[in-house]
């Protein structure tokens, strides 16, 4: 390799400020806006296809057609027994003890001593 063509490595060689492209510095606001504006298109045409196929799959109408309510659902749940449903009536003292003995059985006690 001759000494023309070999690099040295480490380093950079930056162009002098009168050879930068400065031809897009002026227009990076309009630039960014059309990339954003591109963006948004893109990206609404995109999930409008999606939620099409969605609702053909689906057997759902698109959003542009009429939505009729779907029937109502009713569930048979017969009789309903309300002595089931009511907590025993304790008292204070029975509750405490239950209660500290759940907490010594938690702790790896013995609640009988």
């Amino acid at each position: 390799m001759t000494v023309k063509r070999c690099r040295i490595t480490g380093f950079r060689i930056a162009r002098t400020a009168a050879k930068r492209d400065r031809s897009t510095i002026g227009h990076r606001v309009e630039t960014m806006q059309v990339i954003g504006t591109f963006i948004a298109n893109a990206l609404h045409d995109s999930l409008a296809r999606v939620m099409r196929g969605f609702a053909a799959e689906h057997g759902l109408r698109p959003a542009s057609q009429p939505v009729s309510r779907p029937p109502r659902k009713v569930f048979d749940t017969g009789r309903i027994d309300h002595s089931k449903s009511q907590l025993p009536i304790i008292s204070e003292a029975e509750a405490r003890a239950v209660g500290r003995r759940k907490t010594l059985l938690h702790f790896g006690q013995d609640p009988d001593q």
